[in-house]
């Protein structure tokens, strides 16, 4: 697990949420099967770039990369207050489409070097 991601309370609720939602969501619902996470490394800074085909994607990568994840969500999810702390709690971070936002580029950053510590 990485140092310094997040809180060891807030770790502790993504899997928890990651174990008792997501997984096996991924593996009854849809059926998934995971192939590769072997190569994925389990430390260091990582950069995880995939298309976003449905709503669904951001959870199921975590999961399959099998280490925490954060994520760049549109600002407008940040709205919706339970929604907001849900996926806060999974590691994302806002970012404002259509823009180049500054800010997001910088968690993004700053996300890769407390991974690297």
């Amino acid at each position: 697990m990485p140092k310094n991601r997040e809180p060891f309370t807030s770790l502790l609720l993504y899997h928890a949420l990651k174990w008792s939602v997501v997984d096996p969501m991924l593996r009854r619902y849809f059926r998934g099967q995971i192939h590769g996470a072997e190569n994925v490394p389990q430390e260091g800074p990582l950069l995880i770039v995939s298309n976003h085909a449905s709503n669904y994607d951001p959870p199921i990568v975590s999961n399959c990369v099998r280490r925490p994840v954060a994520y760049m969500a549109k600002k407008e999810l940040f709205d919706i207050p339970l929604l907001s702390k849900a996926i806060q709690l999974y590691g994302a971070y806002p970012v404002s489409r259509g823009s180049a936002d500054r800010a997001a580029i910088r968690a993004a950053l700053d996300c890769l070097d407390k991974t690297g510590q």
